[in-house]
């Protein structure tokens, strides 16, 4: 795998999440009618696109926070080198081009399935944002490579730090662009 500079990706990664953080603000002006609103018949609302990542949120906010705090030791290397499963799991979640590669869900992330949006679901995505900032910027002197976090599919698999927070972040980016065309269909 190709050498990722730290510095530089944990730079990218905040900014995709302050983009996306401006983005959930905005929505807080519109109705909620048209938040909950299905673009068509099988499509997920944007807020059950908010929704969903707060589901995800859930599972890797904790096991983040439990990492970063797991060592005390700083990490001044350079470059991070992503795993090959944390590659591919970053890269399958990255938006590239006009093309959004078509995934399944989970049935516990899945809020088409359950209907059960909360009610401060924005609220709750901006508080949840704000914290993964927060975790970017506490890594910027651990080691994205030596400290891991298991996936949600099997606490069995663990993942680099640093492919972790790709996988997020690239996760939270595709669904906002995913809630974004929703809006523009409902509006």
């Amino acid at each position: 795998m190709k050498s990722i500079n730290k510095n530089e990706l944990i730079s990218e990664l905040t900014e995709i999440c302050l983009s996306c953080k401006e983005k959930a603000i905005i929505w807080k002006s519109i109705p909620k009618i048209k938040l909950t609103a299905s673009p068509q018949e099988g499509k997920w609302s944007a807020d059950q696109c908010i929704e969903h990542l707060n589901r995800y949120f859930d599972y890797y906010l904790p096991e983040i926070e439990k990492t970063i705090s797991s060592t005390v030791e700083t990490d001044n290397k350079a470059d991070f080198r992503p795993g090959k499963l944390g590659d591919y799991f970053a890269k399958s979640m990255k938006i590239s081009g006009v093309k959004v590669n078509k995934m399944k869900t989970f049935k516990s992330k899945n809020p088409a399935i359950d209907l059960k949006v909360r009610e401060n679901n924005l609220e709750l995505f901006i508080q949840n944002i704000d914290e993964i900032i927060n975790y970017l910027s506490k890594s910027r002197d651990k080691n994205l490579e030596r400290l891991r976090t298991p996936v949600s599919i099997s606490v069995l698999i663990k993942l680099k730090l640093g492919d972790t927070f790709r996988f997020v972040v690239y996760h939270i980016e595709r669904h906002i662009i995913q809630a974004e065309k929703a809006l523009e269909k409902i509006i």
